[in-house]
């Protein structure tokens, strides 16, 4: 397995951890539909809650909101539309982001609530 697939898993697990921390809750992670794949979904404070989570070593890579192109926002909303339908949800929704910095042993969590949203049509 590559370090960087090693990398991710890692953040994904912190980016989980941070969330529970602050309260919300967990109900599914890497939930796919075909090969587009939500990492973490919560519930928090009444709002469905779809999360993507970004990592970089320091900050040789650009921030996380600046990752999340136009193409992944459209995989992420399409999986989600897919994940309300299936399990009938009906609660409100919004995208967010947690950006997990490694630096030697440390790290750093950023969370970037309503990162971006769907287009209305």
């Amino acid at each position: 397995m590559s370090h960087t697939v090693d990398l991710g898993r890692q953040a994904e697990r912190l980016a989980e951890a941070f969330l529970l921390s602050k309260g919300y809750r967990v109900i599914r992670t890497n939930w796919r539909c075909g090969k587009k794949e939500i990492d973490i979904i919560c519930i928090h404070e009444g709002t469905l809650v779809i999360v993507e989570v970004k990592s970089r070593i320091q900050s040789i890579h650009p921030v996380a909101g600046e990752v999340v192109d136009l193409k992944k926002q459209r995989n992420i909303i399409f999986a989600t539309e897919a994940f309300l339908l299936k399990y009938n949800i009906t609660l409100p929704t919004r995208f967010d982001i947690v950006s997990v910095v490694f630096f030697d042993s440390e790290f750093d969590v950023e969370h970037i609530e309503n990162a971006f949203f769907p287009e209305v049509e």
